[in-house]
């Protein structure tokens, strides 16, 4: 056998570590204190964009316009809060902050003030306020009211549930929310009867649950 030269290994390659200059130092500093902003500016965009994406999902593009007003069809659908609670007809459960409703008619839903104005931001939408309400019934009416807030029959006016107390409360009227405060605790609903043509204004617990229209925003 011939003789072999012994074999030599190749030395690894060694990785140099990166010298550290005051200029790189200096571009590291600034990168840290941007990265914040920008991640700020990239979930901002972010939010932005799944805004539009649950707006073409759930807003009502059939609106009426009353006035200046574009004012849904509908009262405010199923909400986004992951813990809606059905609530059966006479039936008590615990406080929510929105409910899904049954009776014989159907499934309707209603919230607190709090929800209502955080859902309809969501949605990009706008409760109506006490100026749309006053507007509405100057244009519309009484009759033509009830007739657009879909009130033609007894068993429309579910009246609301409180629900402090677990019980229904005004079940001969509709109420429905407005996005006015009138003090911390409080704020404006409009009520329509269904044995009266009026429409009365008044101030509410915010925790009381009522049904919610809104219009499209300016």
């Amino acid at each position: 056998m011939p003789n072999q030269a012994p074999h030599t290994p190749t030395p690894g390659f060694q990785i140099r570590p990166p010298v550290i200059t005051k200029e790189l130092q200096e571009a590291y500093n600034n990168i840290k204190k941007v990265s914040p902003k920008a991640m700020a500016i990239l979930e901002e965009r972010e939010r932005k964009q799944q805004e539009l994406e649950l707006q073409k999902q759930n807003q009502l593009q059939d609106y009426t316009e009353v006035a200046w007003l574009k004012v849904l069809n509908q009262d405010l659908d199923k909400p986004q809060c992951p813990q809606v609670k059905l609530l059966k007809e006479w039936e008590d459960y615990q406080e929510c902050c929105c409910y899904e409703l049954e009776d014989e008619t159907g499934i309707y839903y209603q919230y607190d003030w709090y929800w209502a104005m955080k859902e309809s931001g969501f949605r990009w939408l706008k409760l109506l306020s006490t100026e749309d309400w006053d507007l509405l019934e100057k244009e519309l009416w009484i009759n033509w009211l009830k007739d657009f807030l879909n009130l033609k029959k007894e068993d429309d006016y579910r009246g609301c549930y409180n629900s402090e107390t677990n019980e229904f409360e005004y079940e001969d009227e509709a109420c429905y929310w407005s996005d006015s405060s009138t003090s911390p605790n409080y704020s404006w609903s409009w009520n329509l009867g269904y044995f009266n043509d009026k429409v009365k204004c008044c101030t509410d617990d915010n925790y009381k649950i009522f049904s919610v229209r809104c219009r499209l925003r300016d």
